[in-house]
């Protein structure tokens, strides 16, 4: 009977082997972890293959297993035919087969199978063509994690993954369900790949490479894949993940649940139909390559049928669902107009009317290369937008083109510059003159005087336009009072009726604009060159602002005031009219787009950045940098520039600086090169002062919380003053950070704004470089400054020192005056205060 037991040794092995690859489902419901997503899960976690590993090892003991029974049935059929001949070796096979046949039904009764051929037949019924882990190769797998990295998994997490952590109860037969392979697995990845940050997302695909373009047509995608969350796609909540997973056409415009490491789709699990919408989506083309609908900063592009949708070049809704384009919504109602304000709710057009708008209204730009705007970059006081509308509201803007801007509007402020509104508004023109109330037009001769009231009958029909009858002809304002006396205005007066007062808006050319800026921006004795560079900077400086207007509310694109560029205050002078016009249409910019041309009266030697206003700046990526306004720093190194700037954030470079006269620099002979502010310290009016700039930028004016942190909160009572201190400052030194200690509450104080107009106390006087006192009435004249505090343990007065006049950015006016009388020419000065800019012709942009 030995050959007969090697026999049934052999055919056992084959049998149970056999079992082994049929698996009984556990008593639960839900899908089976297939080996092969098994695999690619847990390569993840960089251990290698373990299931590679472990079916090699399987597969081996499998080719042991048989190369053993097959030598010992060799074997034994050898022995049996020595030993009886064939006829007794034919009735060993026989008996060899049955007994084998006996062990195989045994083990299929173990197993809880009848007989291994209905077993088969049943695994193939529960598989099909996929190859399920079984929870047996699942054991073996948290083995094999187990060895390889004990000191990250310990035994009782071991135990709890083995068992515990499962929702179903197990043979080791059975297949594994999907489920409670990825519970164990996410616990897994936090433990042995945390910086991957494995985790379960769901999330609806919205294209491709071959599906999301740039708006230029150009791929926008590489290797990865648009996806988003939400009814309809949110560009701004939109995440892209890289594409690696097989099934993409079956995921492509449906929700997907998937593994995702880090940006990178490990694997789907689920798909499902989940529709969603682009909305007020721009209609570009509709080709036999497909529809071309651009969606804020990208194109989207769907095979449709043409014969459905034939149409193109409109705003559009589009729903997507089951795996492709399935509706489109087209808005067909326009209106169109100049465009002569934009609320926060509100869209006024001539001739159309006052319209609300949609919150997400979306603004397309159709000429030249496509591009999406902002609702403030549409163009004030100009037609060149089609306004798409839904039951009378704006949903979109399509801007059809874009001329030569020539016309600025200025908002003209009350007196004194006080406030944006009139209450009464008396007007004489110095020819015959026309006044259009909408579609009346009303003709008056030249000396007529007329005064207009908040709600008087002229204004039923909205804003009213006082046009000269000649192209040269003034409209002079009489209720209003300027540095110049009574002001004249060129081009036309537009007067808005408003719940506030009367607003005054002034339409005219640029040209004639910088023609009455330039003169009350720097007197006209300077230089020619620095007069010119004058001009330039405010003609970049308003070109910029009628790109995007700075009071769309209002519909100007500037105020007449120091808030933007001073207007028509002093009188129009020759020489200033020729540094305009030797510069006609010459504006700044910098790497192709208009720079930002802010200036000053005087600097204390050294200019600064825009750090000084507050927020993060990326300081090297401007050409508003500090620098020392000095002849010899244009032969300094990139290097020993900044390194000389840098410095003047320490405090003790900054005090032997603005205490001491430097002889290379331009302005030292300036008034204001160097001033100093001496006052009795008034508690309240310091508590005052601050509230109301508490009041305006609240993100500026902090207090300290109990955890050391400061956070915006009301002035409270400061109680007495322990002391005052400038705690930060910018390249060039200037002040943006000041804290006051005060007995009851610690404040700080951002900006250097804010700093001047806090430090203003009781007295209204500095005393300038040259002995002469001059008036101070809102704010100390810059933030280059140190204080000094008098007293005891409270501070009872303040000594402080500075230098210069204005914010310190950007160009120094009595820097380009010093440098025009140095003999530099207009370009040059402004290549010096603005770093790396270029002079540009405004028509070649």
């Amino acid at each position: 009977m030995l050959v007969g037991g090697c026999l049934l040794t052999a055919g056992l092995v084959l049998g149970i082997l056999s079992i082994l690859r049929v698996t009984e489902k556990p008593q639960a419901q839900g899908e089976y972890i297939e080996r092969a997503d098994a695999d690619l899960l847990l390569r993840e976690l960089e251990l290698g293959s373990l299931l590679t590993e472990q079916k090699d090892a399987q597969g081996q003991e499998q080719k042991d297993a048989l190369e053993q029974g097959a030598q010992e049935q060799k074997d034994a059929q050898e022995q049996a035919a020595q030993e009886q001949g064939v006829q007794e070796q034919e009735e060993t096979l026989e008996q060899g087969a049955q007994e084998q046949k006996d062990a195989q039904e045994q083990a299929a009764q173990e197993q809880g199978m009848r007989e291994p051929e209905e077993a088969q037949e049943q695994a193939a019924q529960q598989n099909g063509e996929k190859d399920y882990l079984t929870y047996g190769e699942y054991l073996q797998i948290l083995d094999a994690i187990y060895q390889k990295v004990p000191e990250l998994y310990t035994k009782e997490a071991y135990e709890y993954d083995k068992k515990q952590a499962l929702s179903t109860d197990y043979a080791k037969k059975h297949f594994l369900l999907r489920e409670d392979f990825l519970q164990v697995y996410y616990s897994l990845a936090g433990t042995l790949v945390p910086d991957k940050e494995i985790r379960e997302s769901s999330f609806r695909v919205l294209g491709g490479e071959s599906e999301v373009l740039t708006l230029s047509g150009e791929p926008a995608l590489k290797g990865r894949i648009l996806a988003a969350d939400g009814a309809a796609a949110s560009m701004e909540e939109a995440e892209f993940y890289e594409l690696e997973f097989a099934d993409y056409e079956a995921a492509l415009y449906r929700r997907v649940r998937a593994v995702v490491s880090l940006d990178r789709v490990v694997l789907v699990l689920d798909t499902e139909d989940a529709p969603f919408e682009l909305k007020k989506a721009w209609l570009s083309s509709n080709t036999e390559e497909g529809l071309y609908v651009c969606y804020k900063d990208l194109m989207f592009r769907f095979p449709y049928n043409r014969e459905v949708f034939d149409d193109f070049e409109k705003i559009v809704d589009v729903t997507v669902s089951d795996g492709g384009l399935r509706e489109v919504k087209v808005y067909r109602e326009m209106v169109s107009g100049k465009l002569l304000g934009i609320t926060d709710d509100r869209i006024e057009l001539v001739g159309a009317g006052s319209y609300g708008y949609a919150p997400d209204i979306q603004v397309y730009k159709l000429y030249g290369e496509k591009e999406t705007y902002a609702l403030q970059d549409l163009k004030i006081g100009y037609a060149f937008t089609d306004f798409v509308l839904d039951d009378e509201t704006i949903i979109a803007a399509l801007v059809t083109r874009e001329e030569n801007m020539e016309n600025i509007r200025v908002l003209v402020k009350s007196q004194d510059f006080a406030s944006d509104y009139h209450e009464e508004v008396t007007v004489t023109a110095e020819c015959d003159f026309v006044l259009f109330a909408g579609e009346e037009q009303t003709e008056y001769p030249a000396g007529e005087t007329l005064r207009f009231k908040p709600g008087d009958a002229a204004f039923e029909k909205g804003r009213v336009k006082l046009v000269p009858k000649n192209l040269t002809g003034t409209i002079r304002i009489d209720s209003l009072r300027r540095a110049q006396g009574t002001p004249s205005y060129h081009g036309f007066l537009e007067l808005a009726d408003k719940e506030e007062g009367i607003v005054v808006i002034n339409e005219l050319l640029l040209e004639e604009y910088l023609h009455a800026v330039v003169p009350s921006e720097m007197p006209s004795s300077y230089p020619m060159e620095a007069l010119k560079a004058q001009a330039v900077s405010a003609r970049t400086f308003a070109y910029k602002n009628m790109q995007r207007s700075g009071i769309p509310a209002l519909g100007a694109h500037v105020n007449d005031s120091t808030a933007y560029q001073v207007y028509n205050n002093i009188t129009q002078n020759e020489r200033t009219t020729l540094a305009v016009r030797g510069t006609q249409g010459k504006v700044l910019t910098y790497r192709g787009a208009l720079a930002d041309t802010y200036y000053y009266s005087t600097s204390c030697g050294y200019s600064t950045d825009l750090s000084v206003w507050g927020g993060n700046v990326n300081v090297e990526d401007s050409h508003l940098r500090a620098r020392h306004l000095a002849k010899e720093a244009d032969e300094m190194t990139a290097a020993d520039k900044k390194g000389d700037v840098l410095k003047l954030r320490e405090e003790e470079a900054f005090r032997e600086m603005i205490t001491s006269v430097d002889p290379s620099d331009f302005e030292k002979e300036q008034e204001y090169y160097r001033w100093t502010y001496e006052t009795v310290l008034n508690v309240d009016l310091l508590a005052k002062r601050l509230t109301e700039r508490q009041k305006a930028r609240p993100d500026q004016i902090l207090t300290k919380q109990r955890d050391g942190s400061f956070a915006e909160q009301e002035i409270g009572s400061l109680g007495s003053i322990q002391g005052l201190e400038v705690t930060k400052r910018s390249e060039g030194g200037a002040a943006c950070e000041l804290t006051i200690y005060g007995k009851k509450q610690t404040i700080r104080v951002l900006s250097e704004y804010n700093i001047r107009y806090i430090l203003l106390n009781e007295t209204k006087q500095v005393v300038t470089h040259k002995g002469r006192s001059a008036d101070v009435s809102s704010l100390l004249p810059s933030g280059f400054l140190i204080v000094e505090t008098m007293g005891g343990e409270e501070v009872e007065s303040l000594r402080i020192t500075g230098g210069g006049y204005g914010h310190g950015i950007g160009m120094s006016q009595n820097g380009a005056k010093v440098m025009g009388e140095d003999g530099y020419l207009f370009d040059e000065i402004l290549k010096f205060f603005f770093e790396g800019i270029d002079v540009t012709d405004a028509d070649q942009l």
